[in-house]
């Protein structure tokens, strides 16, 4: 697949647990799993800082893990290319995979070869140049007054406070 655990990566000696069973002391006994990964791409694997299982905290039967990646280290022209080029390998591994002297199936092959690569599926954050990024701001998201917004913004979270502390704020309201 092409993807890396990063801890494993980063410390491959270390053995710490993200999962503890919370029936018996397993947790106490530090006898516990290792569920919680963050996998990354081997093509930016170089940008990965850190990677770390916070068993320190307490209060699940998970504890937390993060991830420090350094973007500055990332290419995202190489990185976009070798999206591309990896989707392309996957279609063509399912042509290597299939039977093609099975009759069964004919509609299979004719599926493989008629898709072409999908470039949304293999990077859904692509604009095109005359398209606008939906996550980008215009004149009409601009607040014209922000201390009033952040006035009418805490005199709602005092009325919810203060619905919520009488008894009388349910899930319709707020």
């Amino acid at each position: 697949m092409g993807f890396v655990d990063t801890f494993r990566e980063l410390f491959p000696g270390k053995i710490k647990y993200s999962f503890w069973d919370i029936r018996d002391k397993s947790r106490k006994e530090n006898k516990g799993w290792r569920l919680d990964y963050f996998l990354v791409s081997k093509q930016i694997m170089h940008a990965v800082v850190d990677a770390e299982i916070h068993n320190e905290f307490w209060g699940s039967d998970h504890c937390p893990v993060s991830l420090t990646i350094d973007c500055s280290k990332i290419n995202l022209e190489e990185f976009r290319e070798y999206q591309r080029l990896g989707a392309q390998d996957n279609a063509d591994a399912d042509k290597d995979e299939l039977d093609m002297e099975d009759p069964l199936n004919e509609e299979r092959k004719s599926d493989l070869e008629d898709d072409p690569i999908d470039e949304e599926a293999v990077n859904p954050y692509h604009f095109d140049e005359d398209e606008e990024d939906p996550g980008s701001f215009d004149d009409d998201d601009r607040i014209d007054d922000p201390e009033r917004e952040m006035a009418e913004l805490r005199d709602s979270d005092d009325d919810i406070k203060r619905k919520y502390m009488q008894g009388g704020c349910d899930d319709e309201e707020s």
